[in-house]
């Protein structure tokens, strides 16, 4: 499962009202040069920034898992 936050800001520069399609479309499009385990099997879109550490590194221990 691919969990993102995307740029809001940039988002409605370019005029995406439906973020969620427009990432599964791009996944899509990934999913046709990878291998059957090399691919997303879904996407959440997160509307909070993933807590990081003090070296800004993600705290994977914290994300809820939901594969």
């Amino acid at each position: 499962v691919a969990e993102i936050v995307p740029d809001a800001e940039y988002l409605e520069k370019q005029g995406i009202t439906a973020a969620h399609a427009h990432f599964t479309r791009h996944i899509e499009d990934v999913h046709r040069v990878l291998a059957a385990h090399k691919r997303i099997g879904g996407l959440a879109i997160r509307r909070t920034e993933f807590e990081k550490t003090t070296t800004q590194k993600v705290k994977r221990y914290l994300i809820k898992k939901t594969a």
